[in-house]
């Protein structure tokens, strides 16, 4: 994959020989001579996975493009705010969400479209886990995701959610008769939204903790 680290420098190229490692696996860093705060990164390739985990300078991420990426993490990126919509193909190769924006309590809101493309999706556990300031769920945002066996703590502790929760819990098989337990789990998946206008008909095992 080649990187073009936004200060003026000649791109770089990472294949399997320059990559540093460790037990996750390769990666790559960089330092810059001299601080900016308006530097914006580009990729193109392929590559496995792209993580940014707890980069408190990461502001937003301006365009999605086609990587064959299987695994995207942003976790505790706390000055992200804005998420681009992505393109068709963005996601095709990704199966799981998990904590991808987990800790991000900067983010407001999420592209509309942002899974529309995701039907391989299968896990989107701690997905939003503690984004603080989101303030609204995009009705559609699953509505292509049929394959998703684990919703558990997708929003939990996202305190400032409002509107109405997309009622997940309804695609538990014969919900009704026990608890709205089974799959998808939705574990403490609205767990602490109490803003939300239909928290009261949420189902107790979606929205409160429990000895799991």
């Amino acid at each position: 994959i080649t990187i073009d680290w936004g200060d003026g420098t000649e791109k770089t190229t990472y294949t399997s020989s320059n990559l540093q490692y460790d037990e996750r696996g390769g990666f790559v860093t960089y330092t810059y001579e001299q601080a900016n705060n308006n530097t914006t990164i580009e990729l193109e390739g392929e590559c496995n996975a792209i993580a940014i985990d707890m980069l408190p300078q990461l502001t937003s991420i301006e365009q999605w493009g086609y990587t064959g990426t299987i695994t995207y993490y942003f976790g505790g990126c706390s000055s992200l705010t804005t998420i681009a919509s992505p393109r068709k193909d963005t996601f095709r190769n990704v199966t799981d969400f998990s904590r991808t924006f987990s800790g991000c309590t900067s983010l407001s809101s999420i592209p509309e479209g942002l899974f529309a493309n995701c039907d391989n999706v299968t896990d989107f556990s701690h997905t939003f886990s503690n984004c603080t300031s989101l303030s609204s769920i995009p009705e559609g945002l699953f509505a292509n995701c049929d394959n998703v066996t684990d919703f558990s703590r997708t929003f939990s502790g996202c305190t400032n959610l409002q509107g109405e929760a997309i009622p997940l819990w309804e695609r538990v098989e014969n919900g009704a008769e026990n608890g709205y337990e089974g799959v998808p789990n939705g574990c403490v998946c609205y767990y602490n939204c109490t803003k939300l206008s239909n928290y009261s008909s949420i189902p107790a095992y979606w929205k409160y903790e429990n000895e799991i």
